[in-house]
Parts: structure tokens; sequence; C-alpha cells
């Protein structure tokens, strides 16, 4: 029972948390303009009409497919598949959300709602790993 119990009660924190992101402030812009989470996704997007060359496409895509890898952490805990697939999405998924850290600590613009977008990706990513049985220690 315990552990069954245990990567459900992280996954379940882990996707609170998620889902709470998108509602917190994630990105204090200047001006004294603070965008949430979903408003900071919708704002990434619109930086597709301005992409000048082939190497701002793929860092746009990197940072853009990390909540579409998540959605697919997600699904496959509901569905419990368990393969080389999940860990190409956790690193996929780990790596992408971090890049934003990299590309935006130095200015202090990232604020509670990405370090929880953070944290719920990870607990995600936990939990799936945990799912799994040989990842789960007795």
């Amino acid at each position: 029972m315990k552990k069954i119990l245990q990567p459900n009660i992280i996954f379940i924190i882990g996707f609170v948390l998620y889902v709470a992101s998108f509602f917190l402030p994630t990105l204090n812009l200047s001006l004294g303009i603070t965008l949430s989470g979903w408003e900071a996704m919708l704002l990434h997007f619109s930086e597709f009409a301005f992409l000048d060359n082939i190497g701002q496409y793929f860092a746009f895509l990197w940072t853009a497919l990390t909540n579409f890898w998540v959605v697919g952490l997600i699904v496959g805990f509901i569905i419990g598949r368990n393969t080389l697939f999940l860990i190409i999405l956790s690193i996929l998924a780990l790596l992408s959300s971090l890049s934003w850290f990299l590309l935006l600590a130095h200015s202090s613009v990232l604020i509670l709602g990405y370090y929880t977008w953070i944290i719920g990706i990870i607990l995600i990513i936990i939990s799936r790993f945990l799912k799994k049985e040989e990842f789960i220690i007795s």
C-alpha cells in the first residue's frame, strides 16, 4: 500500500503546484509590470512572430515545448506507461524548464510563479520514477 500511495501523493502535490504556477506572479518586468504564468506563456508564444533565424527558432522551441513535455509526463502517470519515453520526456522537461533560470536569473525577473512551476515539474518527474517499481525503495 505504501508503494502505491507515496508516488500518488507526490504527483498530486506536483500537479497542484504546476497548475497553481500559471496563476501566480511569474515575471517581474520593467515599469512595475508583473505577469502571471499563463500571461508569460502567451507572451513567449507571441515571440514566434519575431524570430529572425533558425537558431532563434530552435531556442524558442526548446523553451516553448516545456509545458507539452510536462503534459506528456502527466498523461504517462495517469495511464501508467513506463518506457524509455519517460526518461526522455523527464530530461527534456527538466532541462528546458531550467533553461529559463539560466536565461533570466541574472536579471531578477523570475519570481514566485516560476519557482512554483519548477518545483511542480520536479515533483511530477520524481513521482513518475517512484511509480516505476524498480525505482521504489522499500
